[in-house]
């Protein structure tokens, strides 16, 4: 009897090892996997090990590179702006001025430690005022936008208006300011 007792124990383990090796079972809080769901999960993993490579000896390189010279041109432009955005009678910003017949007054204001905004006075006739705003708003190099604007008309002439604007967060080289 026994015999018997141990032996139905052996072939019910046996099926049990079978049924799970083929279709897997929970027990409560154990779960045996079956060899398909074993072979699948390591298919995934295979996979993701190779799209982790693929990442590392692709991907990242070239995202790297890019940031890289995406880095060098922000430095390169940035140094370009800061050597025009020293303002003086002879910048760009004056020339544009000159070559309308305009009078141009600049009021350079800290606004954090490295930015600053400029308050233009302008002082000219109306459609030289508007192709000196043109001419600013769409150099490249500067990359103003402009604030605040107001016009009015001089007290002594009607013919010469004046106009005030502003540009915001200009970065600045601080030692062309005087």
């Amino acid at each position: 009897m026994k015999e018997k007792i141990i032996s139905i124990i052996a072939y019910l383990s046996l099926l049990l090892i079978i049924v799970s090796m083929f279709a897997g079972v929970s027990l409560w809080k154990v779960k045996i996997s079956s060899i398909r769901q074993i072979k699948d999960k390591n298919e995934e993993v295979i996979r993701k090990i190779e799209e982790t490579e693929k990442v590392v000896s692709e991907d990242y390189p070239k995202a790297k590179t890019k940031l890289e010279d995406t880095y060098k041109e922000y430095t390169t432009q940035k140094q370009k702006y800061i050597e025009l955005a020293g303002i003086s009678n002879d910048s760009e910003i004056g020339s544009y001025a000159t070559n309308r017949n305009l009078a141009i007054g600049i009021n350079v204001q800290k606004n954090t430690s490295s930015l600053y905004d400029l308050n233009f006075t302008v002082k000219g006739e109306y459609t030289d005022i508007s192709d000196f705003i043109v001419d600013i708003e769409e150099d490249s190099e500067f990359n103003f936008r402009i604030y605040n604007f107001k016009m009015v008309a001089s007290d002594n002439n009607k013919n010469i208006i004046i106009a005030n604007f502003s540009t915001k967060n200009i970065n600045i080289d601080s030692s062309t300011i005087s």
